[in-house]
């Protein structure tokens, strides 16, 4: 299988006054198509970092991140990275961040319409995302009308629905309870099955993080299998 995505020696230092707080120490990955990846660990030890240096939401002191071969740095030399963050990641957060003044189905469309998809086309793409996370019977509502576990699939929806090489996930369950976790873990399964989806996820939900097929603890700013 290709490698998808490729972290060589990622480092994060953290900079207060004459204070250093290395965050991420060296950190290697690779994931190939249709991986899912799991990363756990207790707070503070870096998963969301190391999460947003792979989606270009922040960068690393050090190393080098690839996709598809193409190294990131040659995004943010080309000050193209806003193509990357919308090409190719899906991003699934702890807060689902959909937009109120608009509709279930048109929040799940917008990735497309940026990237200047045809109107009826993303209309098909997207209803079909929004049927695969049981939510056909929502398309007309705004996010104000419906439940938080309906939104976190919504917000999954959306992720998906341009297929871009890798999902991201950030503690995407972290604010849903025990039935609405259950719920989208199971929908997150079925997706990834179905759509041959490439995943990383990070969580502190032990059920989430044992889906997946390679599994890694994060401690002291470093990677271990688990």
């Amino acid at each position: 299988m290709s490698i998808v995505f490729e972290a060589k020696d990622i480092v994060k230092t953290y900079k207060n006054d004459e204070l250093e707080v290395d965050v991420l120490k060296g950190i290697n990955l690779n994931i190939t198509k249709g991986d899912f990846v799991s990363i756990r660990g207790s707070s503070g030890v870096g998963k969301s970092t190391f999460l947003n240096i792979l989606g270009a939401l922040d960068k690393a002191t050090s190393g080098t991140v690839k996709i598809d071969g193409v190294l990131l740095d040659n995004y943010y030399k080309n000050d193209s990275i806003h193509l990357y963050r919308r090409e190719k990641i899906g991003f699934v957060f702890q807060s689902h961040y959909l937009m109120p003044d608009f509709t279930v189905l048109e929040n799940v469309m917008m990735p497309l319409l940026i990237l200047k998809e045809n109107k009826k086309i993303a209309e098909e793409k997207a209803k079909e995302a929004l049927k695969d996370v049981g939510l056909e019977n929502r398309i007309a509502h705004f996010p104000s009308q419906i439940s938080g576990g309906e939104s976190q699939r919504a917000a999954a929806a959306r992720a998906i629905v341009h297929t871009p090489p890798i999902i991201l996930a950030d503690e995407p369950t972290g604010n849903l309870d025990n039935k609405n976790s259950e719920r989208f873990i199971e929908i997150f399964s079925k997706l990834q099955e179905q759509r041959n989806l490439t995943i990383l996820v990070v969580t502190h939900d032990l059920n989430l993080a044992d889906m997946a097929n390679k599994k890694y603890k994060m401690d002291d700013g470093l990677l271990y299998d688990f």
